[in-house]
């Protein structure tokens, strides 16, 4: 696990692994997290530190909402996350998995365009398939 191998950049609380955990983040993360080494600790602006927590907020309530099935809530907790930070592609790959496929595309084209590569989960007529983006 690249935690394990590379560390971490920031000062680890028990509230970022709780997000964590709201998100889906499974034991195994969760246990890596705990026993990285920090290589550095980052000296954040306050502001964006609280931007990144709220983020991390609705990143959370959208997993769960996801998890439930509740595709409307969840998608209502992936937007404000995007709009805090639309150049995050993560957050619209996050926001094109939503569940509901409606505007999926223009979701995928924006955190591509947003980065080089990307993981998406895409959806088919008989289930998903997974696709790396990566370019070489």
């Amino acid at each position: 696990m690249l935690v394990q191998e590379r560390g971490i950049d920031f000062d680890l609380t028990d509230d970022y692994l709780q997000e964590v955990r709201l998100a889906g983040g499974e034991s195994e993360l969760v246990s890596a997290l705990k026993s990285a080494k920090v290589t550095k600790s980052v000296t954040v602006d306050p502001a964006a530190q609280a931007r990144q927590m709220e983020i991390r907020q609705h990143l959370a309530r959208g997993s769960e909402f996801l998890r439930a099935k509740q595709y409307a809530d969840a998608e209502g907790e992936y937007r404000p996350a995007v709009r805090l930070d639309p150049q995050d592609a993560e957050l619209h790959a996050v926001l094109g998995n939503k569940g509901n496929w409606d505007g999926t595309i223009p979701e995928y084209r924006e955190a591509l365009r947003n980065r080089h590569s990307c993981f998406l989960v895409l959806p088919t007529g008989k289930g998903f398939i997974q696709v790396n983006t990566s370019k070489s």
